[in-house]
C-alpha cells in the first residue's frame, strides 16, 4: 500500500497479525513491549488517553509529513472485527480515496439524541460503576461543543465510529489546524481510561467529515 500509513495503538496485545504489511505499520507502544522489528516506526508513550489520545498524537506530532491516507487501528484487532485485517485494511484504503474517510462499520450507530451522558453497556458500565473508566467533567454535549464551537449539533443518532478503527486522507486531517487536534489532546486528561475517550471514539466521523 503506496503512501499509506498504519498506526497501531498497542498497550499488551500480540502483534503478530501485523506482519504481512507491518512495513507500513507505525507503532504506538504504552505498554513498554519489546519493539519489533521491520515495522517502520516504534515509539513509546504513557499509558494514557486510550487509542483516542494515539491516533490525535500521531496527527499532531506528523501533522506536516502525513502520508496519503492513515490508517488507525486498536492492537487488539482480532478482539475487534472478526474479518482478516488485510482485507480491512484495503477496504479502508480503498474508500478513503474515495471518500476521504473510511469507517470500519457504517451501520453502526450510538444513541446520543440527549446530549447527556454516554449509556455505558456491559462491560463498559462495569468498568465506569467500578471505577475503572474516570468520568467525564463535561456531558458528551458539552464536549462537542468544546471540540466543534459554533458547529450544530446532529438531531439524529450519531453515526459511530465503530471500535475506533478507519482510514482517513491527508487532505480530510488538514482541513482542521494542527491547534485543533491538540485542543482535544489537552482534553483526555493523564488517566488510561478517561471517559472523553469513549467520547472522541463516537466523533472521529464528524472531525473528518463535514456533513453530519
Amino acid at each position: 500500500m503506496d503512501n499509506v500509513d498504519i498506526v497501531v495503538a498497542l498497550y499488551k496485545e500480540n502483534l503478530d497479525w501485523i506482519s504481512p504489511f507491518q512495513s507500513s505499520c507505525i507503532v504506538y507502544d504504552k505498554g513498554n513491549n519489546v519493539p519489533l522489528s521491520g515495522v517502520k516506526k516504534w515509539s513509546s508513550l504513557p499509558n494514557i488517553g486510550r487509542e483516542s489520545h494515539t491516533y490525535l498524537t500521531h496527527i499532531v506530532e506528523n501533522y506536516n509529513t502525513l502520508s496519503d491516507i492513515t490508517i488507525f487501528t486498536q492492537g487488539s484487532i482480532h478482539d475487534h472485527i472478526p474479518l482478516d485485517p488485510k482485507k480491512v485494511f484495503e477496504k479502508c484504503v480503498e474508500n478513503s480515496r474515495i471518500q476521504g474517510f473510511a469507517n470500519f462499520d457504517n451501520n453502526a450507530f450510538c444513541n446520543c439524541t440527549s446530549w447527556n451522558r454516554i449509556n455505558h453497556i456491559d462491560k463498559w458500565l462495569f468498568e465506569i460503576t467500578n471505577g475503572f473508566i474516570k468520568p467525564a467533567e463535561l456531558t458528551f454535549g458539552e464536549f462537542w461543543d468544546k471540540i466543534f464551537v459554533n458547529r450544530v449539533r446532529p438531531k439524529t443518532n450519531l453515526r459511530h465510529t465503530h471500535c475506533g478503527i478507519f482510514g482517513v486522507t491527508r487532505k480530510r486531517i488538514h482541513k482542521y489546524p494542527k491547534s485543533f487536534y491538540q485542543n482535544i489532546l489537552t482534553m483526555l486528561g493523564n488517566h488510561s481510561n478517561p471517559e472523553e475517550g469513549h467520547y472522541v471514539e463516537r466523533l472521529w466521523l464528524y472531525i473528518f467529515t463535514t456533513s453530519d
